[in-house]
């Protein structure tokens, strides 16, 4: 039986790790009492109970064994009579890997003062191993959970560092659960008021939501049972903070956001996703431009699902995602799912994910930053900006007295774990494995004429001759690459079509189904009401042989209602940007 003060770790580990080596934690808990007896920090309570709490968060997140040891000790090598290469003889160079890069990690002060490059040196530490960025956000939590033992002004510091560096950082390691509760924590001491006022509102709105909710999740279960599909259909309610973003990002009153409810549907495979929107969009209004494809193109942080909107039972939108178990568990724990099956009767493991690879490969981007300004300040602005951007990172601070700075008018979609590589289709001799890119403002594809443009980031971004940009950009021939088509079997093309439509119920659902059967992957579509009872539908997809564009445009015309569809190549909603300032 594990000590007392254990019991509650173990049992969240073990669920998590069944075959968890358990000594290992009992003995990083013997050794923190014993160097810990006898002191006490301000706070009153004593450093052990501290990191029992940080170890339960950890295990709560399903972190390996090492991550627990680590939390445990990682006060410990502060004293004098315990080092470094003590703790490595106790429990072994992962433990004392893990607690090292938290000892470091403590000297990082992320405050006003701080430093663009102090924050980078948080990150090189965590590129090492990633665990040591769990454990920090984790003590952070219940740093947060407890920070009414500080004076006002040091709550109202660590509320501000916390939003503005570490909850994002949760985000990027996609640890959801940990970035919302820390962004309402923060919420709730730099804006209390703010915080109790929208607490309240959502007291008061959610019985009546909660009761539109429940009409939804049952009739979706039963539509789902209909189609024999093996689903778990749950509620979701929108955590405070976000609500307030939308508030203010959005101009709208707390009356206004008709999201503060939603469904999320979790089934077996990807294929069961597919069918699930099938049978909502079968059974449902879908709201125009309310579907995102975060399967087939996950975000930079990897997570993956299909969102989306219906006109739910009073006539409002409601949001519905879907995903797989696996999709969930990677969504709410990130990289903590990495360690999920990996844990054998050995309390380590083979080692920590790459920097290089899958959902980590925005902290290398980062880990490459350099400042392009002497000011500190707007330096850290801007690496605070890349840490909470979600989508690629897109540098645009530049030195004084420049244009904005280099704004790709696209980034090549993170690649999935099963489809990697999927962009190599055009080489640019001598430029080895410098990221290349197609330009969505032209959409190339092969046959075009193509010329390659540099970025600022180093990469290299692709257009036709005949672009809308070329003339710009070739004033800049510092920057142009020659370039070519280089087909694998693995290359994949971007290609937008516009469909112009009369407008009924379920045309983007038949389109969608026209289009599912085509050998390509649906991105994203949006649909516009032109207001003479016509609509324009925007589409955007993946295809590995463009030479089969003009089946796909056929099957989309024998869609009822439709008038005609062609290809386009630029985004409608946003003017085409140049790769590099003038």
């Amino acid at each position: 039986m594990p000590a007392q003060p254990l019991t509650d770790i173990v049992a969240s580990h073990t669920t998590a790790h069944p075959r968890a080596n358990v000594e290992v934690l009992e003995r990083a808990y013997e050794t923190a009492s014993r160097l810990h007896a006898g002191r006490q920090p301000r706070s009153g309570v004593d450093y052990v109970t501290p990191s029992l709490a940080v170890a339960l968060i950890v295990a709560d997140l399903g972190m390996d064994t090492t991550t627990l040891a680590a939390a445990l000790l990682q006060d410990t090598i502060e004293e004098a009579d315990y080092t470094l290469a003590e703790l490595r003889a106790d429990f072994g160079n992962d433990v004392a890997s893990v607690v090292d890069g938290l000892v470091k990690l403590d000297k990082v002060k992320l405050g006003d003062s701080a430093k663009a490059e102090t924050i980078r040196t948080m990150l090189v530490s965590t590129a090492r191993d990633p665990r040591v960025l769990v454990v920090r956000l984790a003590d952070r939590l219940h740093s947060m959970r407890t920070l009414s033992v500080l004076p006002p002004p040091e709550r109202e510091q660590k509320a501000r560092e916390t939003l503005e560096i570490l909850a994002p950082l949760a985000h990027r390691l996609r640890l959801n659960t940990v970035k919302c509760e820390l962004e309402d924590l923060s919420f709730a001491t730099l804006s209390p008021e703010r915080f109790e006022k929208i607490r309240l509102q959502l007291i008061e709105q959610y019985p009546q939501r909660d009761n539109v909710l429940r009409e939804v999740v049952d009739r979706l279960r039963h539509d789902l049972r209909s189609a024999k599909i093996d689903a778990k259909v749950t509620g979701r309610l929108k955590h405070l903070y976000s609500i307030h973003q939308k508030m203010v990002e959005q101009s709208l009153a707390f009356e206004q956001i008709h999201d503060l409810v939603g469904v999320r549907i979790l089934v077996d495979t990807v294929h069961d996703c597919h069918a699930v929107l099938g049978v909502i969009h079968a059974s449902w209004q879908q709201v125009p431009g309310g579907f995102e494809d975060y399967i087939t193109t996950p975000k930079m942080n990897l997570y993956q699902s299909l969102h989306t909107t219906v006109t739910g039972p009073t006539g409002k939108p409601v949001e519905m995602q879907i995903r797989t178990h696996t999709m969930h568990s990677t969504a709410e724990y990130g990289i903590a799912a990495y360690w999920g099956d990996k844990e054998g009767e050995d309390s380590t493991m083979a080692g920590p994910p790459a920097a290089d690879t899958d959902g980590m490969s925005w902290l290398r981007q980062l880990l490459d930053w350099q400042p392009r300004t002497s000011d500190p300040g707007e330096s850290l602005d801007a690496l605070r900006h890349d840490l909470s951007n979600q989508e690629p990172i897109v540098h645009q601070l530049v030195a004084s007295g420049d244009a904005a700075g280099d704004k790709p008018s696209v980034q090549t979609p993170a690649p999935q774990p099963h489809r990697r590589n999927i962009w190599p289709c055009v080489e640019a001799e001598g430029y080895g494995a410098t990221l290349v890119t197609l330009a969505r403002c032209c959409t190339p594809i092969p046959g075009d004429t193509i010329f390659g443009s540099m970025t600022r980031s180093g990469g290299i971004n692709v257009h036709r001759e005949d672009c809308t940009n070329s003339q710009e950009l070739k004033t800049q021939t510092n920057l142009l690459v020659e370039v070519s088509w280089k087909l694998t079997a693995g290359s994949m093309f971007l290609v937008a079509i516009q469909v112009e439509a009369s407008d009924r119920h379920q045309l983007l659902a038949d389109i969608t189904r026209a289009l599912s059967e085509q050998p390509i992957d649906l991105l994203s579509a949006t649909v516009t009401t032109t207001g003479d009872q016509m609509v324009v539908s925007r589409i955007s997809f993946e295809m590995a042989d463009p030479k089969h564009l003009g089946r796909l445009l056929n099957a989309v015309r024998n869609v009822e209602g439709v008038v005609d569809v062609y290809s386009v190549t630029a985004d409608e909603k946003a003017a085409p940007q140049p790769d590099s300032p003038t």
